[in-house]
């Protein structure tokens, strides 16, 4: 749901399909894509912004992470390591949601006040105009409606045409036309958006500090990676043009998510955590009763193994058989249900 979420209301279904579902957990949508990062293949699904990205993640395995995507608004979230009630064991990430889409534009160049002024004028906003004005798909189509009142003589008409009758896809005209020309006002439109877009991503890596990575998601990047990657790029010269803590930029992993599921991905990744912290309030006496009698590491791994694979079932339906082997080192646990055996471990 791409809102501020407060409160316990839903509206209610016609339908009749939540009267299935026991437990509910509504997230804000880019809290969605903020998990999904959690699935990603880095060799497949992303691309190193900067060189030696994935081996600087890797050094800080625990390290906080932060998302800003632009699609057809602007979204931003962070996230940080998660213990979930089990202090010394690191079991994942947390996601926070973020409005750092709305805040403050702020123009580099003569020409981005102009923009600045025409944005402030056309939404009626006598003090500041939001970032996501700019960066995001109908960002760019308020760039490229500014650039063709402030240079009509380069309005190129078919295009124009198809600009005016494209009604909430203005956006995706500019973006199919902005490689074709460098020229043209597409061309320029496109280049305006992603100076401003890898400049609130640099705002966010200065803020965060995302040693765990920061990473560039939504459905304009994979579509516009030839603006984004690339040392001279538009994106990555705004990025870095930091001032005084430039050099802090060089430290931070930095990829693009070439994927455009994550929001899909997240919310799986978000049920399956709300079913383990169900699992695990419900059973956790038990499970700290059986630990303390056992006092050593191995039945610890044996309950961890035990809960991860327990929310993948409602527990209260399913009665499991158990059974447990292994070293201290590694756990197993293996059930049988329904005459259908499954496994899982921890190392």
């Amino acid at each position: 749901m791409a809102l501020d979420i407060s409160g316990p209301d839903m509206e209610a279904s016609t339908q009749g399909w939540l009267k299935t579902i026991t437990r509910v957990k509504v997230i804000n949508d880019f809290v969605a894509q903020g998990y999904g990062l959690l699935t990603l293949d880095h060799a497949t699904e992303t691309r190193e912004l900067l060189p030696g990205s994935l081996q600087r993640m890797n050094m800080d395995p625990k390290g906080p992470k932060a998302c800003v995507g632009a699609g057809t608004g602007l979204g931003e979230c962070y996230l940080t390591t998660s213990t979930l009630l089990l202090p010394e064991q690191q079991v994942g990430y947390e996601c926070y949601a973020s409005e750092g889409g709305h805040v403050d534009y702020a123009p580099q160049s003569n020409l981005e006040v102009e923009l600045w002024q025409f944005l402030k004028k056309k939404f009626n906003a006598p003090h500041r105009v939001s970032v996501e004005r700019v960066v995001s798909g109908k960002g760019l189509a308020n760039v490229y409606e500014f650039l063709s009142q402030r240079f009509p003589e380069r309005i190129q008409p078919d295009i124009h045409q198809q600009f005016l009758q494209a009604g909430d896809m203005q956006g995706a005209v500019v973006g199919m036309n902005a490689s074709q020309d460098e020229t043209s006002l597409c061309h320029q439109a496109m280049q305006l958006m992603i100076r401003a877009y890898g400049s609130e991503v640099g705002n966010a890596a200065i803020k965060f500090i995302p040693t765990g990575g920061m990473y560039v998601s939504g459905g304009l990047t994979p579509k516009n990676i030839s603006f984004i990657e690339g040392a001279n790029s538009t994106f990555l010269k705004a990025y870095h043009d930091k001032g005084r803590v430039k050099t802090l930029l060089d430290t931070i992993p930095l990829f693009a998510v070439m994927v455009e599921d994550l929001g899909l991905r997240g919310a799986h990744v978000c049920a399956k955590q709300v079913t383990l912290f169900h699992f695990l309030c419900k059973h956790v006496d038990r499970l700290a009763y059986i630990e303390m009698r056992a006092q050593n590491s191995f039945i610890h791994h044996v309950l961890l193994c035990f809960a991860s694979l327990m929310y993948l079932f409602d527990q209260t339906l399913f009665t499991f058989n158990c059974t447990c082997s292994g070293t201290q080192e590694h756990a197993k646990v293996t059930c049988i249900h329904d005459h259908l055996r499954y496994s899982t471990s921890v190392v």
